[in-house]
């Protein structure tokens, strides 16, 4: 696919920290890239317009906003405003919330008179940035999160979610913060909205991993229950935030790539845009799943049919494929391209260690491969490659997982280019890169059990 379609990248190579903004029918995807705020539209998630530079930094090095870093866009009385972080390690303190507007959602005038920055107090002079802004129904006040720090001493467990609030938006006064657990170096890229009867607290933290969390709570002011699963998504999807049309709502974030587009290298900071539509389950809790009019943006059936096997039994019955292993066993089932929608449902017999799909693999001798494994026993999702045999990878691409109470399994991958997104029962998210292989063979595995395979299709890109 071009850099156009579905996992967008800039001409830079890379896309960090997408602020997502929502009007008439048109979702702005304002993000940091090439120095400042870049900016693509998109109605569908599929197809995008690239707009190009909207606002960046100043070569004057006095300037608080000498760099432009990440913030919000909203709507007040008419106008579009932006609250963006200006940065400047020059200066004490070295960033403060700043703020322009606009018209037309791209041409933005400076406001020379608005600058908000910490205390020294409440807040640490050394973080103050990625402001987000919204009207609080509940409290009747303009509300701005903060990605701050307390003054404490507490190494690497300082972050807080400062809080600055104005009844008028335009007399601003900080508060204490919402939301101070002493366990993270950093809450960047907070975002706060209500669904339902719950409030969501959004944040991102690269403490010891890159992980994009979230917080419930029945009260904007929580406190802030940690759900058992409180990720969108593995540690490849960073500085993710939220967007709403009013009916459906969008987690929206980065991919991040790998140092020199390297499977055997670590993963590091910008890629490519991710994003998730978000389901509330009866719990409150938060689930993801993959956005139809991206799904339905793969429309070429590629064949399928029973080919090269190893190890254990495969059969097939009424359109069910039947594996069983004491250890390992595969069945190719055809070859696909690299942009390619996978779709199955695999029932898991209980005591099976794991099965799943086996994508841009070599049958018969099977020297390359990639697969995602549903691990039953252990309540998880796995990405495996063959990388993985030999190679430090840093992390594991890895995520919890529901197990149903009848082993069912729905599971859709998608893959484009380097970037595979899988989806599990409407309910959870891994993403991840796969750089040496990008297509081949597709099939089926079992492990140390049993499984049945139905519903099994795959679709090529029809854009």
């Amino acid at each position: 696919m071009e850099r156009d379609k579905i996992y967008y990248c800039s001409t830079e190579g890379y896309c960090g920290d997408f602020i997502p903004f929502y009007w008439d029918g048109v979702y702005h995807l304002y993000h940091i890239s090439g120095g400042g705020w870049k900016h693509i539209t998109t109605t569908d998630f599929v197809h995008f317009t690239d707009l190009g530079m909207s606002i960046n930094g100043t070569d004057d090095e006095t300037a608080q906003d000498k760099n432009v870093f990440t913030g919000c866009v909203t709507e007040h009385d008419g106008v579009f405003h932006m609250f963006y972080c200006g940065h400047n390690d020059k200066l004490v303190p070295v960033e403060a919330a700043m703020h322009a507007t606009s018209t037309d959602l791209h041409n933005w005038t400076k406001d020379p008179d608005f600058c908000i920055k910490p205390d020294g107090q409440l807040y640490s002079l050394g973080a103050f940035r990625d402001s987000f802004v919204f009207y609080n129904e509940d409290v009747g006040e303009y509300w701005m999160l903060v990605t701050g720090a307390t003054t404490e001493n507490r190494s690497k467990r300082w972050a807080t979610a400062a809080l600055v609030a104005s009844k008028d938006f335009k007399n601003w006064e900080l508060r204490d913060p919402i939301y101070k657990p002493y366990m993270y170096d950093s809450h960047e890229c907070p975002d706060m909205f209500k669904m339902g009867n719950k409030w969501y607290l959004v944040f991102s933290e690269y403490t010891r991993w890159w992980e994009t969390k979230y917080r419930v709570s029945d009260s904007p002011y929580g406190p802030w229950e940690i759900p058992a699963n409180d990720t969108f998504d593995g540690r490849t999807m960073y500085a993710a935030k939220t967007v709403s049309n009013g009916e459906r709502r969008f987690i929206v974030g980065w991919l991040c790539h790998k140092v020199e587009g390297n499977d055997k290298t670590k993963y590091m900071w910008g890629g490519h845009l991710l994003v998730h539509e978000i389901v509330q389950a009866p719990d409150g809790t938060l689930n993801v799943k993959p956005i139809s009019e991206v799904l339905n943006a793969f429309t070429k059936p590629v064949a399928i049919a029973a080919g090269d096997s190893f190890g254990g039994n495969w059969k097939c019955e009424n359109g069910k494929y039947i594996g069983e292993s004491e250890g390992f066993s595969t069945l190719k089932l055809g070859t696909a391209g690299e942009d390619v929608l996978y779709k199955a449902k695999i029932k898991i017999k209980p005591g099976t260690l794991s099965a799943g799909l086996v994508f841009r693999a070599s049958y018969p001798v099977f020297d390359k491969w990639c697969m995602l494994k549903i691990e039953q026993k252990r309540g998880r999702i796995y990405f495996d490659s063959f990388f993985k045999f030999f190679d430090d990878v840093f992390f594991d691409e890895v995520r919890p997982i529901t197990v149903p109470e009848d082993n069912v399994y729905d599971l859709k991958i998608i893959t484009s280019g380097s970037i595979f997104s899988v989806y599990v029962n409407d309910e959870v998210a891994l993403s991840g890169r796969s750089y040496s292989f990008r297509d081949g063979d597709f099939g089926l595995f079992t492990e140390n059990g049993s499984a049945e395979f139905y519903d099994i299709s795959v679709l090529g890109s029809g854009i």
